[in-house]
């Protein structure tokens, strides 16, 4: 499993050990904002580490995953849109 908090500390990140969903959370309320599914999921991989960081500004979200972190997405927070 992973987890991230933006350094804005408005918004978290968790992502379950499997990386099938990622997880958007408010971080004031501790409640869900939105959740999609990871790239490990949409490319059927099964991993064992996950890794999760947020840009200095808050506004990018990078999820890796796999043995050698060679799926990486990152996310546009503002926007909800990733790079795949």
């Amino acid at each position: 499993m992973a987890f991230a908090m933006a350094p804005n500390k408005k918004l978290a990140v968790s992502v379950a050990r499997a990386g099938d969903m990622i997880t958007f959370w408010n971080a004031q309320t501790w409640t869900k904002q939105w959740e999609v599914p990871s790239p490990a999921k949409l490319i059927n991989l099964r991993c064992s580490e996950v890794w999760a960081s947020f840009s200095p500004d808050s506004r990018y979200l990078a999820v890796a995953f796999g043995v050698d972190h060679n799926v990486c997405q990152v996310w546009d927070i503002w926007t909800r849109k990733s790079n795949s």
